[in-house]
């Protein structure tokens, strides 16, 4: 039988991954086979794996509902997301309901999609399950509060390119607010300002962020502009688009009022339309107290306006300064900076 052979041979691997996009079906699976229950083979092989890829979901999900039976170590899932596969991913819901996966803590999902193809809903229901499993588990133990550890997902990750929906964000910061530390949206074609203003509202742990969010400037938005709880924040990647042409100051303040409390940011990597980081005009000065700051970075985005000024500024509130991306070295800005720290290091996309 294909998949017990595939998880005897696998046994004692820590990771696996499983490619068989353009492979018939029937070439790895006996459609007899998969209409059997798990306690129709006389044995189960428990492997070590701790890390588990599937591409594409699809051909591959009858292996998908038998791995809770053989590999009851998992703690990262990767699933490849591709056209056809929504149905796929409704069973996924039901298997992660049933808490089948107790110590998965980490979920990527990848691949590009076709345009007329939405993964954003299937996602937020699975992400969802993997909460609600965890919840449901740990809230009830014989009519009391259960005081085990909280469960739920340390990192969310996605490597496809569709527009983020709200109901995504809302799975995200309602089932595992108590867990999550890394959140990569950042191959997502694009996220709303609310979605971004709810992650940094309502995910306290979070030690690194990255996306890419639209600025659409409009009058209501002012209600959302919140003070962010995720203070605990290594690295940050934003990339801002703007959506309507004329100016947003008041976006532009928001951010950065907001980065600049975070006093254990490391890693800063920006792209805006505007030149926010001059000393005047500018909001330079509001990041004097990230003292930890070792990398700033810019995407795409011309500096050359920046110089000794500038250079001064930084050399002088952030200490360990030691890295900047998308600066040339020949730069006025870069030229002043390797004067005052001669070890700094340059990267150019």
């Amino acid at each position: 039988m294909f998949m017990s052979q595939l998880y005897e041979a696998c046994r004692n691997y820590e990771t696996l991954e499983l490619d068989v996009r353009g492979t018939p079906r029937a070439f790895f699976f006996d459609e007899n086979e998969l209409l059997l229950s798990a306690d129709a083979f006389p044995r189960l092989v428990e492997t070590r794996l701790k890390e588990l890829t599937f591409k594409p979901l699809g051909q591959l999900f009858a292996m998908l509902a038998w791995t809770p039976k053989y590999c009851p170590l998992l703690e990262t899932l990767r699933l490849s997301a591709e056209p056809g596969d929504e149905g796929s991913y409704k069973h996924l819901v039901a298997i992660l309901r049933n808490n089948n996966f107790p110590h998965l803590r980490n979920l990527k999902v990848e691949n590009a999609v076709s345009r007329q193809h939405s993964f954003d809903e299937p996602l937020a229901d699975i992400v969802r399950a993997i909460g609600q499993s965890r919840k449901d588990q740990d809230n009830n133990v014989n009519g009391r509060e259960s005081r085990l550890e909280r469960r739920g997902l340390e990192s969310f990750r996605i490597g496809t390119r569709f527009s983020l929906s709200p109901n995504l964000v809302c799975a995200l910061t309602e089932c595992h607010a108590h867990t999550l530390t890394v959140l990569d949206l950042e191959n997502v074609k694009r996220m709303g300002f609310p979605e971004l203003v709810e992650c940094m509202t309502k995910l306290p742990l979070l030690r690194s962020l990255q996306v890419i969010t639209s600025l659409e400037y409009d009058e209501k938005d002012a209600g959302l502009m919140k003070p962010w709880i995720c203070l605990g924040l290594e690295r940050l990647t934003i990339e801002l688009l703007k959506i309507n042409p004329k100016p947003c100051p008041k976006y532009d303040f928001y951010i950065f009022s907001q980065v600049a409390r975070l006093t254990n940011l490391r890693e800063w990597t920006h792209q805006h339309e505007s030149i926010p980081y001059k000393i005047d005009p500018g909001y330079l000065r509001q990041l004097s107290q990230l003292k930890k700051l070792v990398s700033l970075g810019f995407f795409d985005y011309f500096v050359g306006d920046f110089g000794e000024p500038e250079a001064i500024w930084m050399i002088k509130n952030w200490p360990r300064l030691a890295h900047m991306k998308g600066v040339c070295p020949d730069s006025l800005l870069g030229k002043a900076l390797v004067q005052r720290r001669p070890w700094i290091e340059f990267e150019q996309e």
